[in-house]
């Protein structure tokens, strides 16, 4: 079993699509750059997660958190690298992610009158404040605060991974293997 700590440590993360019925491994940036299908997230839940991980973390859309997040909820739990795994939730991650994001969309239409992906930067800002506190009055799924805590989590893992990571933060590669000078 491949350890979260080891992969984080030492390499990029790197996810599994398919190229004319060819599996490859590619990043998530490339995925997201290549507009690779998504397996299991719905394109409300993809939007709302990119529009909120762009809120958490800037450039993390970018960085194709929502394709990371995709890739991991089809893997077995216990093969996974997502932020949840180790936040002590019970429902299967899916669920967390699907009910999550829907509650937060619901909350966004109930308080601002749009969706969440469709807010300002202004407004979006102000409803994940919220969230991150549990604050937001009629919310319906699970914690605001551990949905808050696990996407952040993932927009980080997926934004900072391996070296390039490293270097944007100005820190030197510290893994027990240095990865390759080149580009991954």
């Amino acid at each position: 079993m491949i350890q979260r700590r080891t992969i984080l440590k030492t390499s990029a993360l790197m996810i599994s699509t398919a190229i004319a019925g060819t599996p490859i491994l590619i990043t998530p940036r490339q995925a997201r750059a290549t507009g690779a299908k998504f397996k299991t997230l719905t394109a409300a839940e993809v939007l709302c997660l990119e529009a909120l991980a762009d809120v958490l973390l800037p450039g993390a859309r970018a960085a194709g958190v929502a394709h990371f997040v995709d890739d991991q909820l089809v893997k077995p739990p216990e093969d996974n690298l997502l932020l949840l795994r180790y936040l002590n939730v019970t429902l299967p991650a899916r669920e967390f992610y699907g009910i999550g994001l829907a509650a937060m969309d619901e909350a966004s239409r109930r308080e601002r009158s749009r969706s969440f992906a469709e807010l300002t930067r202004e407004d979006a800002s102000a409803l994940v404040r919220q969230m991150q506190k549990n604050q937001i009055t009629g919310w319906r799924g699970p914690s605001a605060s551990t949905l808050y805590v696990a996407i952040r989590g993932d927009c980080i893992d997926v934004l900072y991974d391996g070296h390039d990571g490293a270097t944007r933060l100005g820190i030197p590669m510290l893994g027990h293997t240095a990865p390759p000078p080149a580009r991954w």
